[in-house]
């Protein structure tokens, strides 16, 4: 793991001026936090946090795909999430007691994360009402998204999930054949909609030979949209 101060990093500025948690903050407060924040780079493989270390820090994804994991005692392992750049991840920590990561993060490919301390971000919402304000809504925001992967999870079956993941990955008013690039091992996306490995490589089969979907090792085109949108609509 490499970690290295941010300066003038202009890619890495952008990045978090555009992350939903410092948007309320004015142009210096984000300077200021990035001077006393560390970029950190992982291979592939490699773990940023271990399940029960102290949380005293939250992570903004810039480059590459990371894995959040529990593990139970028997060594079973579950994916909670996959995190993609723009993403941030353990903010909600900070206001805990004492808090400890309920999970691993594990990069999938060599990534790129910003690590900001609690201490100081909370320090710096305390001198702002905006910028709690925003922060609530964007908590309240990813609480409705997580009650629609639940509802997804538990009442929809394995075909659905695989077709609503795949519509996710494009944009909503993409209405022509589209390419979806897989940004993780087929057999994590299959633990991430809770089917096994080969369950998704029936469904994609299946899917294929219908005429909805054309598949190579990373890439599915999705030849029918309309189909796959009606689909989900219906379920």
């Amino acid at each position: 793991m490499g970690t290295s101060k941010l300066s003038n990093n202009k890619t890495v500025r952008d990045a978090v001026r555009g992350c939903p948690l410092f948007l309320q903050f004015p142009a210096d407060k984000v300077d200021y936090i990035l001077g006393r924040s560390r970029l950190i780079d992982l291979a592939e493989g490699e773990f940023l946090v271990q399940q029960g270390d102290p949380a005293k820090e939250f992570f903004l994804v810039t480059e590459g795909e990371l894995k959040l994991a529990t593990s139970s005692s028997s060594g079973q392992e579950k994916i909670l999430h996959i995190i993609h750049p723009g993403q941030t991840f353990a903010e909600v920590l900070m206001f805990l007691n004492k808090p400890q990561f309920p999970a691993s993060v594990e990069a999938l490919i060599g990534s790129q994360v910003i690590s900001f301390t609690n201490d100081l971000y909370k320090g710096l919402l305390s001198e702002s009402i905006d910028a709690c304000f925003g922060l609530l809504g964007e908590f309240a925001l990813r609480n409705r998204q997580l009650v629609g992967e639940i509802e997804a999870l538990t009442l929809y079956n394995a075909t659905f999930r695989v077709v609503q993941y795949l519509l996710k990955e494009i944009p909503s008013n993409q209405n022509t054949a589209a390419s979806v690039k897989l940004r993780a091992r087929k057999n994590v996306i299959a633990l991430r909609l809770a089917i096994t490995p080969e369950t998704l490589s029936r469904i994609l089969s299946k899917l294929k030979r219908d005429g909805i979907i054309q598949v190579s090792d990373k890439e599915v085109i999705l030849k029918n949209i309309d189909w796959m949108r009606k689909f989900v609509a219906d379920a």
